[in-house]
């Protein structure tokens, strides 16, 4: 008997220990926050970027009114600053933040809400707030996205670098202090404007994004895969480029995965079917066929044949010519039946 068969996907999960079997698949299509967002022409005004930020850090409905309120007093404090010019506001806005808010770098702390409440943040979070400080004081910024980071470049006036996570992030390039603590606290690096080929300004449906793709890469590095589907699918409705579509494959691909790990093949091969006709992709036929061959491999090792056959018969037209071949070869006992007909 030929062995059940696993996508090139699956080999790291075969690693680890035994998961439990995913609930409900989500919904393949964006959220409404997503969908509302998406709509809208940047850049945002401050109150809707406070709300499209909570509302995709996945703020829990019940918190969103003191996430709201929290913020609003922030804002309030930022809207007292009195400064000689813009370059003096923007950088006393980050002096803002850390004095009344930032408390500990945590790279994991991706959502708005929890910032808010904790005073924990990452590059992400924080960028997102120093975004609504400076756009409720008429400054004007894009996200720079470098390689696993995010700073924010304030582009009213002669423009600056701010590197968020650090009191010391007001033009960092030009700080001791900066370069002395930003690596050791964050892990990473400064890539300074020069180094154009390594940064990549966003907009602010691309900086929110980003929160999307922490909330998708948390979950699935603990192996919740459907939990880690819906971010990416909000993801791609607000960035629609290459990295939140693979991020979106990946995703769709390890919760289809997750379901053939759990034995539960016509649900994941359901799932899939679903997913491909929403997000046309050929690696989610390819994984289909193999939770297919999966299911009827393991039907006929169980010497439940009428079962295996009627799968077939149903699921015919989502197997390749190849892989009835193989089947018909894996399982003697079905050969017969298949050679009665002709072979697509």
């Amino acid at each position: 008997m030929e062995p059940l068969r696993r996508a090139a996907l699956l080999l790291g999960l075969l690693l680890a220990a035994a998961a439990a079997a995913p609930a409900a698949p989500v919904d393949l299509l964006p959220s409404a926050a997503a969908v509302r967002v998406a709509a809208l022409a940047e850049p945002l005004a401050a109150e809707e970027l406070l709300e499209a930020a909570l509302q995709l850090s996945g703020t829990p409905p019940a918190e969103l009114e003191g996430a709201r309120v929290r913020a609003r007093a922030l804002l309030a404090a930022a809207a007292g600053i009195r400064a000689a010019g813009e370059r003096e506001l923007a950088e006393r806005l980050l002096d803002l933040l850390h004095r009344e808010l930032f408390r500990e770098y945590d790279e994991r702390q991706t959502r708005l809400d929890e910032l808010l409440a904790t005073g924990r943040f990452n590059c992400v979070s924080s960028a997102v707030l120093y975004g609504l400080l400076a756009r409720s004081r008429g400054l004007e910024f894009r996200a720079v996205q470098t390689p696993d980071h995010v700073l924010i470049r304030v582009t009213s006036a002669g423009g600056w670098d701010v590197e968020t996570t650090s009191a010391y992030g007001f033009e960092p390039g030009t700080r001791r202090e900066f370069t002395d603590s930003f690596g050791r606290v964050t892990g990473y690096s400064y890539v300074p404007p020069g180094q154009y080929a390594r940064r990549q300004e966003l907009g602010d449906k691309g900086l929110l994004a980003l929160i999307l793709y922490n909330r998708n890469a948390f979950a699935t590095d603990s192996r919740r895969y459907p939990e880690a589907l819906a971010p990416a699918v909000d993801a791609y409705a607000l960035r629609p480029d290459a990295e939140s579509h693979g991020r979106l494959i990946s995703s769709l691909l390890n919760a289809g995965a997750y379901y053939g790990l759990a034995g539960r093949y016509e649900e994941g091969a359901g799932f899939l079917s679903e997913a491909a006709q929403v997000y046309p992709d050929g690696r989610l036929n390819r994984l289909r066929e193999d939770l297919i061959h999966n299911w009827v491999v393991g039907l006929i090792e169980q010497r439940r044949l009428e079962q295996a056959l009627a799968v077939l018969a149903e699921r015919r037209a989502e197997l390749s010519a190849a892989e009835w071949r193989s089947l018909a070869v894996t399982a003697p006992a079905v050969c017969s039946s298949l050679n009665r007909g002709s072979l697509t």
